[in-house]
């Protein structure tokens, strides 16, 4: 969701490499008919997106690795300690350090309270996202 958000919230997002990858799934799996009802009512079409795994080629492709939850954000530093000054939480954006929880399995419910609350963070962390992703 953060991912389809973020664009959504982008006024220029053509000069943008944004992606979204998952530190425990697989490739190729389909968006969830909940999330994809939740995206929807923000005027946004997931339906195409696939699962991707993270890699280091992802992340070494990338300015600024933004996770939802702190222990995805501790498993890539740990993983990839060369690259650990790129990754950060989405909350850190605002200023905050709190994980997002995961709805997936949970009703409709939470997933609409998850991206209400990623929407928050990219809004209120718009700026710092913008100055760390073009550094």
């Amino acid at each position: 969701m953060a991912e389809f958000l973020f664009r959504d919230l982008l006024t220029d997002s053509s000069s943008w490499q944004i992606t979204s990858a998952g530190t425990y799934t697989q490739n190729g799996l389909r968006t969830n008919n909940e999330v994809l009802t939740v995206l929807k009512s923000y005027g946004i079409d997931a339906s195409t997106h696939r699962s991707k795994i993270v890699t280091r080629r992802k992340l070494q492709n990338h300015n600024l690795v933004l996770c939802l939850a702190s222990n995805h954000k501790e498993a890539l530093r740990t993983e990839f300690p060369d690259l650990k000054d790129r990754i950060y939480l989405l909350s850190e954006m605002a200023g905050e350090t709190e994980s997002i929880a995961d709805p997936i399995g949970g009703p409709l419910v939470e997933y609409q309270a998850a991206a209400r609350e990623i929407r928050d963070y990219l809004i209120r962390g718009y700026d710092r996202i913008i100055d760390l992703a073009e550094d």
